[in-house]
């Protein structure tokens, strides 16, 4: 895809972004509501939303070439991850449950599941990756001391000869049987 088209989806969000801030707004500056239902129905709509959003600006951050536009995307990634986290926890608090089931926030806006689905972004990774090595090297040697991770065993290594003896005792023993 070219640059055109990186720039018109980063639009669109920045549009979608705009829309979404302004009802989390009315939502912020409404009257506490008693019906769980509803609360819950508008968190799941902004979260949902959200993750769109950020799905939409991780894809032009990472295709996009240009550092100042890069930096300001990033920007608005970053503030866009902790909004997100910060409507997980609201979510979290009314369900009394880590698992969020929107369904019909999905079919309301007509979203598959995958695309609900929050996307690591990729700069995280490659910012982290030596600190990640690092964590799974620890883990594993602290679960090797433990015992809890058996080093795995090489099988031997068998030559052509030894595979034939062994296939002719099996076929004698099974012949034997019989």
């Amino acid at each position: 895809m070219s640059n055109v088209t990186y720039d018109e989806l980063w639009r669109d969000a920045q549009c979608a972004l705009d829309e979404v801030i302004q009802s989390d707004s009315n939502y912020q500056n409404s009257k506490p509501q008693k019906d769980r239902k509803k609360v819950h129905r508008t968190v799941s709509e902004l979260y949902i939303r959200y993750i769109v959003i950020c799905n939409k600006l991780e894809q032009c951050y990472d295709q996009m070439i240009q550092p100042q536009k890069r930096s300001l995307i990033r920007k608005l990634l970053d503030s866009t991850i902790g909004r997100i986290l910060e409507l997980k926890h609201e979510l979290v608090e009314i369900d009394l449950s880590e698992y969020n089931y929107c369904d019909d926030i999905l079919m309301k806006y007509g979203i598959l599941p995958q695309e609900a689905e929050l996307r690591i972004p990729t700069y995280l990774r490659r910012e982290r990756e030596e600190e990640i090595q690092e964590r799974r090297k620890f883990i594993s040697d602290v679960l090797r001391t433990m015992g809890a991770l058996d080093e795995i065993i090489q099988p031997k290594k068998m030559t052509e000869l030894e595979a034939i003896r062994l296939i002719q005792i099996h076929e004698r023993a099974r012949q034997g049987r019989v």
